[in-house]
């Protein structure tokens, strides 16, 4: 998300021909606030730029623009601080005289409707591209900031998304990744996202699709059904957070274990060699020993590849931060277990990518490395490489990368 927002602002500054502030070079920081830690290292980022260059122009925006506001406020090194509700407005700003009086931009998220997307060109160098297809969330998790940052779900019309997607297409792009706040929540009118899916499929040539995180209840029988289509990466990203009836329910999420392993079952059956990733919380503060054991058991007895394990970490402004948190030696235990599973998981399934064939995409800015269609990293031993997408050989791996090694067939 934060990488499509930082594209389309440099398409918009480039455009108006932006380069400097009251002839001052600028330095433009697009935040994350999905963890504290994340607007710490933006505010020690913001401290290295000024040390190095004094007389510039450091504004920082997105997510954590619009939720910590006040500490970017009161930080020296920063000059401007611009919301996610005022991001569209960056270029203007700068252009603006008056803004030299004013250092804050902000209003009210929610009751913003400029949903921050257009048509972008690809990136040079690139031969895979972010298209953002909705943004915001009403979902309201307990342990989540995100609605607060980017407000309510919006999605972008499926008319402009297959304008943006031939227009990639048409720049040489050979995969686009859908992505969004919450892309299961993408809606146009009374069309949904495999209506989306559908009509990229049936109305442009993009060679891959690829879609980012989805919760468990949104793998519809539909939307299996369009991954039949070769055009459709093999990968899926869950995001899962917990398999505890009793934490799931404390998080408000909207599903619970018996759906976390139907949705497992659902893809094995029909994907058994698809590449699956998830995200899950280690140490929510309602999860008892109890809770932590049946999520790793329930993880322990289905088919998967990877898991994206995060500590949890109270958050300001979030309704679980009111409640007390586990310990964080606890917490870190509990993340450390997941992890272990986790790290076991992937080995197995690297091993088993070794003689198979695949359809590497090769990056442009490094012939020599790709990404197959099931989401394995390639590495190619050869420096005569093209660009664009091949047939390879899978021969080995590389243990300390976890990087599978492919020659031409």
């Amino acid at each position: 998300m934060n990488h499509y927002d930082s594209v389309l602002l440099k398409e918009r500054l480039s455009n108006q021909k932006v380069s400097s502030f009251d002839g001052r070079d600028v330095f433009i920081l697009n935040t994350c606030s999905v963890t504290a830690e994340a607007g710490k290292e933006a505010r020690r980022q913001a401290e290295k730029i000024k040390a190095k260059h004094p007389d510039s122009v450091i504004v920082v925006t997105g997510c954590g623009a619009q939720v910590e506001t006040k500490l970017y406020e009161d930080n020296p090194f920063v000059d401007l601080v611009v919301a996610n509700s005022h991001k569209k407005d960056i270029p203007n700003i700068l252009q603006d005289s008056q803004s030299l009086y004013k250092k804050t931009f902000k209003s009210n998220i929610f009751k913003s409707k400029n949903l921050y997307s257009d048509l972008i060109s690809s990136e040079e160098n690139r031969t895979r591209s972010f298209l953002k297809i909705q943004d915001g969330c009403n979902s309201f998790c307990t342990f989540c900031i995100i609605p607060f940052a980017r407000g309510k779900s919006q999605s972008v019309p499926i008319s402009s998304l297959v304008k943006s997607v031939q227009k990639l297409s048409e720049e040489n792009v050979k995969e686009i990744v859908l992505t969004g706040v919450h892309i299961g929540d993408y809606k146009d009118g009374n069309q949904s996202l495999e209506d989306l899916i559908e009509c990229l499929l049936n109305q442009t040539n993009m060679p891959r699709l690829r879609l980012t995180s989805l919760e468990p209840i949104e793998l519809t029988d539909r939307l299996l059904d369009l991954y039949q289509n070769e055009r459709m990466c093999p990968h899926f990203h869950l995001s899962l957070q917990s398999a505890s009836d009793s934490v799931l329910k404390s998080m408000k999420r909207k599903y619970n274990r018996k759906e976390v392993e139907k949705s497992f079952v659902k893809i094995a059956r029909r994907f058994p060699k698809a590449f699956i990733g998830m995200d899950v919380i280690a140490g929510f503060p309602s999860e008892s020993e109890k809770d932590f054991e049946e999520t790793y058991e329930v993880l322990k007895d289905h088919l998967w590849t990877k898991m994206h394990v995060f500590p949890y970490s109270p958050r300001e402004g979030t309704y679980a931060y009111r409640s007390p948190s586990l310990s964080r030696a606890e917490i870190l235990r509990r993340a450390g277990l997941l992890r272990h599973l986790s790290d076991a998981r992937f080995d197995e399934h690297l091993k088993a990518q070794v003689g198979t064939q695949k359809q590497v995409l090769l990056y442009k800015t490094n012939h020599q490395k790709g990404l197959s269609r099931d989401y394995w990293k390639v590495e190619i031993p050869s420096s005569s490489v093209q660009k664009g997408e091949h047939l390879l050989k899978i021969q080995d791996f590389n243990e300390k990368t976890k990087c599978l090694m492919a020659a031409w067939n």
